[in-house]
Formats: C-alpha cells, structure tokens, sequence
C-alpha cells in the first residue's frame, strides 16, 4: 500500500508525503484474494478442513465470536 500510495502521489505530481489518507485511498483499492480468485481459496479451504488440527481448543463462552468463513457463511465444526 506504501509503494502504491508513493507511485500515485508521484504520477500526480504531488510531493511524496504519504499520510493517513493516502493510506486509506489505497487499501479502497485493494481487491482481497477470495474475491479475485475464489475457486482456488475453496479448494485450500476445503483441503484444510480434512488435513489441519485446531491449535487450541474449541472456545465455548460467550464472548466467542461466530465461526464464519470469508464469505461470511457460519461454519458448523464437530
């Protein structure tokens, strides 16, 4: 994001001072892996699911946040 906002202010002309905004502007512009290139992030996910062990046990209290995927669907883990 810093080479980008670099390269933009210098395409405009403007001094290389990358602040907060510039910062911002460029993540706006950020396209996520999942998004760009679903089918093969489901295949790793999927493989995963029958390969990877959790690294802590399951947490059961009531501050656990949901279990969802990048698609924001709720998993269902046994």
């Amino acid at each position: 994001m810093v080479e980008e906002a670099a390269r933009a202010l210098f395409h405009q002309g403007r001094e290389i001072q990358i602040g907060l905004s510039e910062l911002l502007e460029q993540r706006e512009m950020i396209v996520p892996l999942y998004v760009r290139d679903t089918d093969r992030i489901l295949a790793i996910e999927n493989r995963a699911k029958y390969i990877c062990q959790p690294a802590s046990t399951k947490d059961t209290s009531v501050f656990a946040p949901a279990i969802t995927t990048y698609w924001g669907e709720l998993c269902v883990h046994s």
